[in-house]
């Protein structure tokens, strides 16, 4: 029998990164042929933040690479191509509600029940940024797109791709602690994950951000280079009903937005 001190220990390890590359997956799926399996669901592989165990997949960082934990966007195109040949499809767990971690608040206000403790929860208002985190969890990266001189060369800091880095990509304001109160929980963070401004009006005249845009691009670039069959959309309940229908609509053109596939 399991000591506490063992459980524990089992506990804390599904806290963290534990194991599991797209190359073992790949090497699994003649035993899922063999199950009668004909589709898988893989839950998000994209580049984390660097200084947080994100392993869950949903704080992500690059939208356009793979994290190094799971392997390469070559690993995921071959991953791909193997299922199909054996008839199984792919679908991708996708993110467009929020990024990762990527800033950090600056304190210009405090809740009235812990003024002592900087917690920037939602109350209706933006809050002021310190900065675009760097690969150490600093906010020393000025918030805003990185100069035109700087080549577009994606690192651990700020937000990839360039397009996300423009301030008017977050609302800003803070965390969700009403998860059922409208609308915090359209606006508001996803514990520490940043929310992203999709857009705004109602569903039949809803008019996308460019945020929004370019995340239609990001997931058009995953169906072009993998072929990929399909997506699971996380925390639709914090999209705008507009935004969702945008995201299908935009998903059936196939074209190659950026045109780089090399893997990194």
């Amino acid at each position: 029998m399991a000591s506490d001190a063992d459980a524990a220990r089992w506990r804390d390890a599904g806290a963290g990164w534990c194991g599991g590359t797209l190359k073992g997956l790949t090497s699994k799926l003649g035993y899922l042929k063999r199950l009668g399996i004909t589709a898988i669901w893989v839950s998000p592989i994209f580049k984390q933040v660097a200084f947080q165990e994100t392993y869950h997949g949903y704080g992500i960082q690059d939208f356009l690479d793979v994290d190094p934990h799971f392997g390469t966007r070559e690993d995921l195109r071959a991953l791909v191509s193997t299922a199909h040949a054996m008839g199984i499809r792919v679908i991708l767990d996708i993110i467009l509600n929020h990024s990762g971690n990527v800033f950090s608040y600056d304190a210009d206000r405090y809740p009235a029940d812990r003024p002592d403790v900087f917690d920037p929860r939602w109350d209706g208002r933006p809050y002021r940024v310190e900065g675009f985190n760097d690969r150490d969890g600093r906010p020393l990266i000025p918030f805003d797109i990185l100069p035109a001189e700087i080549p577009d060369e994606p690192t651990d800091d700020a937000i990839w791709p360039r397009e996300f880095q423009d301030p008017a990509t977050f609302t800003a304001r803070g965390r969700i602690s009403g998860w059922d109160n409208y609308p915090e929980y359209l606006e508001g963070d996803f514990f520490d994950l940043k929310d992203i401004r999709l857009g705004e009006g109602v569903i039949d005249s809803y008019q996308p951000s460019a945020a929004l845009k370019a995340l239609c691009d990001v997931y058009r670039f995953w169906i072009a280079f993998a072929d990929v069959d399909g997506f699971r959309v996380d925390t639709v309940k914090h999209m705008d009903p507009g935004a969702a229908r945008y995201l299908a609509r935009s998903s059936t053109n196939l074209r190659r937005p950026w045109g780089n596939t090399n893997s990194t």
